[in-house]
C-alpha cells in the first residue's frame, strides 16, 4: 500500500498489508522497501525492511 493509506485500518480489518513511499511507478513499487506491516502481516512471517517483491511473493 502507498504511504497515503493508514495501518491503523489495515490492522482493524485484519488485512495482510505492507507500506512503501516514495515510488512513482509499478516498477519503483516492486524495488521500494517495505517500511511498515501490518499485524496480520507479521503474523505470516513479513517483516519491515523486505523488499516489495519479495513481499508480495511470499503471499502467493
Amino acid at each position: 500500500m502507498c504511504g497515503y493509506l493508514n495501518m491503523n485500518t489495515a490492522n482493524k480489518l485484519g488485512d495482510i498489508a505492507g507500506k512503501v513511499t516514495g515510488v512513482k511507478t509499478f516498477d519503483d513499487m516492486l524495488k521500494a522497501t517495505v517500511i511498515e506491516v501490518s499485524e496480520n502481516a507479521k503474523k505470516e512471517g513479513l517483516t519491515e525492511g523486505m523488499n516489495a517483491q519479495d513481499f508480495l511473493k511470499t503471499l502467493l
